[in-house]
C-alpha cells in the first residue's frame, strides 16, 4: 500500500535536514582534520631541519676538537715519542691549544704505557695509568679515528666531561700513545639553547650506543621514568663522519597552539549552520504536518488545497536538487579542502535562493494562522536566516583566506633555493622603483647604501625586501616626510641587512608577535593579512639566516635581515 503524500513528504525533509546537517558537520571536521595535520606536518620538517642543522653545528665543534688533538700530538712527537716527558714547553703548546677553543676543558698527552706526560693539571694527574680505559685500549688496538667516550666525572675538578682522544703513531707505525681531550658537555647544550630557545622543545646528543652525552633542557632526575611528561614531536640526524646523533623534540601543544585557536573559529560557523538547517527542515515538517490537517478539515477548499500541493511539490524539487549538489559536494571534501570551501559557499548561495522560492509558499500557508505567528515565521525568513547566510560566507571567505596562507607557508619548507650571485644594491634600487611614488607624494625618500653582492636565491631575496619595503611605506606617518634607508655589512658568509623607516614605530609587547603567522602591530587599520612578515621570516630562515625588529613607537622601526651564504654554493 502507497504511503500517503504527506507522510513521504515528511520522510523525505526529515532526510534531507540531516543529510545536509552531516554534510556540514563533515566539511568542519575534514578541515579540522586536514589543517591538524599540516600543522603536525610543518612541525615534524621544523623538527628535522633543527636536528640536520644542530648536527653540523656539532661536527663543526667535534672538528675543532679534532684539530686541536692533531695539533697536541704534533707538538709531542716533534720532541720525540720515546723522550719520556716533553717539558714546559710541550705543556705551554697545550695550554695555549686549550685557550683558542672554549670547548675545551682541558688536554692531555698519554705515552703508549698509559702514563700521562703531560697536561694541564700539573701533578695532578701523577700516577695516572690510562690503561684498561676504553678510549686508551680503542686507540692501542685499532686505532679508532676520533674517539667520543661516554661522560664523566673529571678525577681533577669534580665536573662532568667528555672525554675525546686520538691516536699517535710512531714513526715505526707502532702506537706511541693518545691525545687526550676533556670536552665541556655544557658547551653543546649551551650551542642548542643559543639555535632554538623554545620552552618546550628538547635536544638531545647521543652516541650511536644510545649513551647520552649532552641534553638541553637538563634530563630529568634519576628514577624519574615518566619525564616531564610532555609529548613531542621527534627528528634525529646523524652527525657527519662521527658516531653521534643529535635528537630533537618539540612540543606538540606548542606545535598546535595556532591550530587550537583557529578551530572554534569554524566549528562555531559550522554548529550555526547545522542548527540552521535542523530549523528549517522542523519548520517544513511543520508545515507538512499543517498541509495534512488542512486536507482533512477543509475537504471543500481542494482547489486551494491542491494549488499547495503543487506548491509543495515543486519546494520537494527544490530540495532534491539541493541534496544531489550536497552529495556531490560531500564527495569532493575526501579529495580536497577548498573544493569543500566552494562548496559550502555556493550551499549558502543555493539556501539563499530556496528561503526565496519557498518564501511565497510559506506566507500563502500561513495566511490564515495568526498574525503574531505569521510575523514570527516570515521575519526568520526575510531576516536572520540572510543574516546567518551573512555570517556563514564571511566566516568561510576568512577560514579559505587562512588555508592558503598556511598552505603558502608550508610551501616554505619544500622551497627549491638556486643559490647565485646577486648584486642586491641593483635588486633593492629596481624594488624601490614600486614605492617611489608613494614617498614623493609625502615629500619622503628612500637611500640605499653600498649593497654587496651575495651568493643566495634572488627570488626569496626579492621577496624579503619587497615585504619589508612595502611595510615601511605602509606604517610611515602621515604628515611627516618618509625617510627609508637600506645599508649592509658583511662578516665573511654571513651579510646583515638593515632596513630602517622613520614611521609610527612598534610597541616592545608587539615587536616579535608581527612575526606570527595571522598577526599584526597595532590596529589592523592598514591593509594587509597578516602573513607577510611570518611568510618573511621563514623565507630568511630558509636561507640560513633570520629577520629581527627594533623600534621605538612615534620614531621608526629597523628590520635586520641576515643571509648567511652557502659554503658550497654548488
Amino acid at each position: 500500500m502507497r504511503a500517503p503524500a504527506s507522510l513521504r513528504l515528511r520522510s523525505t525533509v526529515a532526510w534531507l535536514g540531516a543529510g545536509f546537517v552531516s554534510a556540514i558537520l563533515a566539511i568542519g571536521l575534514a578541515w579540522l582534520w586536514h589543517t591538524h595535520r599540516l600543522t603536525l606536518e610543518a612541525a615534524e620538517r621544523k623538527a628535522a631541519t633543527m636536528a640536520i642543522l644542530l648536527a653540523e653545528h656539532t661536527a663543526r665543534s667535534f672538528d675543532v676538537v679534532d684539530r686541536a688533538l692533531a695539533a697536541a700530538a704534533d707538538g709531542y712527537q716533534r720532541t720525540g715519542v720515546a723522550s719520556g716527558p716533553t717539558g714546559d714547553a710541550l705543556t705551554e703548546r697545550l695550554r695555549r691549544i686549550r685557550d683558542g677553543s672554549p670547548v675545551l676543558l682541558g688536554l692531555a698527552i698519554v705515552n703508549a704505557q698509559g702514563e700521562a706526560v703531560a697536561s694541564l693539571v700539573g701533578d695532578a694527574l701523577s700516577g695516572f695509568d690510562a690503561t684498561g680505559r676504553d678510549y686508551f685500549e680503542a686507540q692501542r688496538q685499532a686505532g679508532a679515528g676520533l674517539y667520543i667516550g661516554p661522560p664523566g666525572v673529571s678525577r681533577v675538578t669534580g665536573q662532568w666531561i667528555l672525554t675525546v682522544s686520538r691516536r699517535i703513531t710512531g714513526p715505526d707505525g707502532a702506537f706511541g700513545g693518545i691525545a687526550f681531550a676533556a670536552v665541556d658537555p655544557s658547551y653543546f647544550t649551551g650551542l642548542y639553547r643559543s639555535i632554538d630557545p623554545g620552552s618546550s622543545r628538547t635536544v638531545a646528543l647521543l652516541r650511536t650506543d644510545g649513551r647520552l652525552l649532552a641534553r638541553d633542557p637538563r634530563p630529568p632526575p634519576e628514577g624519574n621514568e615518566a619525564g616531564d611528561g610532555e609529548r613531542r614531536i621527534m627528528a634525529y640526524a646523524s652527525v657527519p663522519g662521527l658516531p653521534l646523533v643529535v635528537a630533537v623534540g618539540l612540543g606538540s601543544d606548542d606545535a598546535l597552539a595556532l591550530w587550537h585557536g583557529d578551530a572554534p573559529a569554524v566549528a562555531v560557523p559550522m554548529v550555526l549552520l547545522a542548527l540552521l538547517a535542523a530549523g528549517l527542515g522542523a519548520l517544513a515538517v511543520s508545515q507538512a504536518d499543517r498541509v495534512e490537517r488542512q486536507g482533512l478539515e477543509l475537504a471543500a477548499a481542494r482547489a486551494r488545497s491542491d494549488a499547495a500541493n503543487r506548491a509543495l511539490a515543486r519546494a520537494n524539487a527544490t530540495l532534491r536538487a539541493g541534496n544531489a549538489e550536497m552529495n556531490a559536494f560531500t564527495t569532493l571534501v575526501s579529495h580536497d579542502l577548498r573544493a569543500p570551501l566552494a562548496s559550502a559557499r555556493g550551499f549558502a548561495g543555493e539556501l539563499r535562493i530556496a528561503v526565496d522560492a519557498v518564501r511565497p509558499v510559506v506566507a500563502e500557508l500561513l495566511a490564515d494562522r495568526p498574525e503574531q505567528a505569521r510575523h514570527r515565521a516570515l521575519a526568520a525568513l526575510d531576516a536572520e536566516i540572510p543574516e546567518a547566510l551573512d555570517y556563514i560566507e564571511t566566516s568561510l571567505e576568512k577560514m579559505d583566506g587562512r588555508v592558503s596562507a598556511i598552505l603558502k607557508l608550508a610551501r616554505v619548507g619544500r622551497l627549491e633555493l638556486s643559490p647565485a650571485p646577486v648584486n642586491t644594491g641593483y635588486l633593492v634600487r629596481e624594488l624601490g622603483r614600486s614605492i617611489a611614488y608613494q614617498l614623493s607624494r609625502g615629500g619622503g625618500e628612500m637611500t640605499v647604501g653600498d649593497l654587496p653582492v651575495v651568493i643566495s636565491d634572488r627570488t626569496a631575496l626579492e621577496e624579503i625586501f619587497a615585504n619589508l619595503l612595502d611595510n615601511a611605506v605602509k606604517y610611515l606617518v602621515p604628515g611627516r616626510p618618509g625617510r627609508i634607508a637600506v645599508t649592509a655589512e658583511r662578516d665573511g658568509r654571513t651579510v646583515v641587512f638593515r632596513i630602517s623607516d622613520n614611521g609610527c614605530g612598534i610597541s616592545p609587547e608587539n615587536r616579535e608577535r608581527i612575526f606570527g603567522l595571522f598577526q599584526r602591530g597595532g590596529e589592523a587599520d592598514r591593509p594587509g593579512d597578516g602573513i607577510g612578515l611570518a611568510y618573511t621570516r621563514a623565507l630568511a630562515r630558509r636561507l640560513g639566516g633570520d629577520i629581527d625588529c627594533t623600534s621605538e613607537p612615534g620614531e621608526g622601526s629597523v628590520f635586520t635581515v641576515t643571509v648567511v651564504e652557502p659554503a658550497d654554493p654548488a
